[in-house]
């Protein structure tokens, strides 16, 4: 009796541990395929970007060698101009790598960014802004390798190739968009919410009130590399007060609206520094070297940076704090 006692209740035990169990599991499966939905739509993504980059570049090359006489062009003149636009692709590969890790926590529902990615990456290609100079690891720098190999490849059928990479963008973005569409519109708060959802929210929201500061510096004095270092002094400089303004943007309703205000106030004080003086209490200078090494890491391509880079990173910023808050 007390044996069949013992297992009775082990089996209850056992039964017990494995329907609390079950709601965790159900959780961690709904993230993972939520994590790989968006990991896939940005990879879709980050294929039609260089494709559209190719595109634009290719584009340029033609315009250059003016377009009424695109009839008349012969076939050295399409392959000088598929190789220029494979150089810049494989160019350009770090940077649409960093958009399309942001494109990977983009707020839900907001399939707008796919397209404006591509878009913007043939408008980059087309006007070919110089890509900054990152220091690529060596698997990257075979990727881009590859890029080219594959382009020059393509390029014995140039128009093909054209017409084929336009095609193929096209399906890969409307892919991307459409599977990222799918996702839930509301937020899952599974595994973050409350205080933690709140102290994430007012991180993200520093991070985005630095990127301006700094971003708005730089193009305020033209991207050399004086101006990262005047970016990077104001970001150590007021520091405490832009933690004081993060503070402030969670702990209130509509925090996306705060925080754009915040933004804005931000980007208008590093335009125009002398407009107005702020206490020097709270002018206290934190961090200073590690604020440095990162500025002046881009060198002379921080305009660039600033432009197309941290201008994204601070958009989404805006919105992930809105997808946290709400």
């Amino acid at each position: 009796m007390m044996a069949s006692a013992i297992r009775a209740e082990i089996r209850q035990w056992l039964l017990h541990r494995k329907l609390s169990r079950a709601p965790l599991a159900n959780i961690a499966i709904e993230l993972s395929r939520k994590a790989l939905i968006r990991v896939y739509a940005a990879a879709a993504c980050l294929v039609s970007m260089l494709l559209a980059t190719w595109t634009g570049a290719f584009a340029r090359a033609l315009a250059t060698d003016r377009w009424h006489t695109f009839l008349t062009l012969d076939g050295t003149s399409l392959l000088s101009a598929s190789r220029h636009a494979g150089t810049y692709q494989s160019g350009m590969l770090p940077v649409l790598l960093v958009w399309a890790a942001l494109l990977i926590v983009t707020p839900a529902g907001f399939t707008i960014a796919f397209r404006a990615a591509v878009a913007a990456a043939a408008v980059l290609g087309y006007v070919r802004f110089s890509p900054p100079s990152f220091a690529v690891s060596s698997t990257v720098a075979s990727v881009s390798g590859w890029l080219r190999r594959f382009d020059d490849y393509c390029s014995r059928n140039v128009m093909l190739f054209l017409i084929g990479s336009i095609a193929v963008a096209y399906m890969f973005i409307s892919n991307a968009a459409g599977v990222s569409s799918r996702l839930e519109a509301r937020a899952r708060r599974a595994c973050v919410g409350g205080s933690a959802s709140t102290v994430c929210a007012g991180l993200l929201a520093l991070l985005v009130l630095l990127l301006a500061g700094w971003a708005a510096t730089v193009i305020r004095l033209g991207g050399a590399l004086p101006a990262a270092q005047q970016g990077s002094t104001y970001q150590a400089k007021y520091l405490l007060i832009l933690v004081l303004i993060a503070v402030f943007v969670v702990q209130v309703s509509d925090s996306a609206r705060w925080l754009m205000t915040a933004v804005l106030l931000t980007s208008a004080y590093a335009l125009g520094p002398g407009a107005f003086v702020l206490p020097a209490v709270l002018r206290k200078s934190v961090g200073s070297g590690l604020f440095t090494h990162i500025g002046t890491a881009w060198g002379a391509d921080a305009l660039w940076a600033a432009l197309f880079l941290y201008v994204p990173a601070i958009i989404f910023g805006i919105y992930l704090v809105a997808r946290l808050r709400d």
